[in-house]
């Protein structure tokens, strides 16, 4: 696939992971260690929050769980 980059899921390193990370401890008002490695943990989160906003939940991140994720801040105001 063309868009790899685009796309996070277990095994993805950095600080874009790290990123996610950080939106994911906001969305479900944890502390979990922002560590910039895509793990189990992260992909079950993503999967939860995947669920809860209506996306397949297939614990990968790619451009529409993206703007889910920009959505759901901007909501924060």
């Amino acid at each position: 696939m063309a868009d790899d980059k685009v796309y996070m899921k277990v095994g993805s390193k950095g600080t874009r992971v790290g990123t996610v990370q950080n939106f994911l401890n906001l969305y479900f008002k944890t502390s979990k260690k922002i560590d910039n490695d895509f793990g189990a943990t992260m992909k079950a989160d993503v999967i939860k929050f995947q669920k809860a906003v209506g996306l397949t939940a297939d614990g990968q991140t790619g451009p529409t769980t993206y703007l889910k994720m920009i959505d759901w801040l901007k909501k924060q105001g």
